[in-house]
């Protein structure tokens, strides 16, 4: 298989590689702002964590970038009801916007949740629900994602339905921000001192107002980063004792800086390779 591949001898001539994180000014525009190609995100404790890849403006190379992003809120829509129930039917108490406010604000209360802003908001409804008019005032609520969430069937006697209970912090971002994909995106005001070594990314920072995060427009004409691609193979044995396989060797093949748009066969492309092996029969 290795006579086949365009395997780079190791060393691959003189190292480039710095080591420790990459400095907040070696990768902000001159306006303040930066510039990231976001290409996957994980959510930890309330906050949005993207991962990418940032330009080094000292060298024009990429390396590796996370980005902490706060204070993104849910949104939840509630349906107001023509009549207030009482005990599951309904009353001749007409409900007016203010009375949904209340009881929205008092179930608020009761979940601790200090912080949350609610508003009236027309909304429009293109789904299969029964009973659910197409277009409507609703009571719309913001309140943040480390609180707990409603449950999707939650009624209350102003209102007949809730809206937006299950979507996801990711989900809320990228249809706030009409993000499609992959992609750049404009940080404005990052502290670049907030959060320190809490990746394993070269570059880190902090966005604390979601709403200065925008995607870059296609106008600019960036390119998409080159890539580092690695692929894996492993051997397994299996370990009788508690009947499950176990992970004796481990092979990987490391492309770097690999374009997406790339047209040549993987066997023509440089690569590294590495294989690392267990004792076989010692402890996992």
């Amino acid at each position: 298989v290795r006579s086949k591949l365009n395997v780079l001898s190791s060393p691959a001539g003189p190292e480039t590689r710095t080591f420790g994180k990459l400095r907040a000014q070696d990768a902000v525009e001159e306006d303040g702002s930066l510039r990231m190609f976001w290409l996957d995100f994980t959510e930890v404790n309330g906050s949005l964590c993207l991962f990418g890849k940032v330009k080094n403006k000292m060298t024009g190379s990429y390396v590796s970038a996370f980005v902490k992003v706060d204070n993104i809120l849910r949104k939840l829509y509630f349906l107001p009801r023509q009549f207030r129930q009482k005990q599951g039917r309904d009353t001749e108490e007409e409900v007016d916007m203010e009375d949904v406010y209340g009881e929205v604000d008092e179930m608020m209360s009761k979940l601790r949740v200090r912080m949350h802003k609610i508003k009236p908001s027309t909304r429009k409804y293109a789904f299969e629900m029964p009973g659910i008019p197409k277009e409507a005032e609703y009571l719309k609520l913001l309140y943040p994602y480390d609180n707990p969430m409603l449950p999707m069937d939650t009624k209350g006697e102003t209102f007949s339905h809730v809206f937006g209970t299950n979507t996801s912090l990711f989900e809320q971002f990228v249809l706030w921000k009409n993000i499609m994909g992959p992609c750049w995106l404009k940080i404005e005001e990052a502290d670049y001192s907030a959060v320190n070594n809490a990746s394993w990314c070269k570059f880190e920072c902090q966005v604390s107002k979601p709403a200065l995060i925008s995607p870059v427009s296609a106008s600019e004409n960036l390119e998409m980063p080159p890539l580092t691609l690695m692929s894996l193979a492993f051997r397994t044995q299996l370990n009788v004792k508690e009947n499950k396989q176990e992970i004796l060797v481990a092979s990987a093949r490391v492309y770097e800086n690999i374009s997406v748009t790339e047209t040549a066969p993987p066997e023509k492309l440089p690569c590294k390779t590495f294989t690392v092996m267990r004792p076989a029969g010692s402890s996992y």
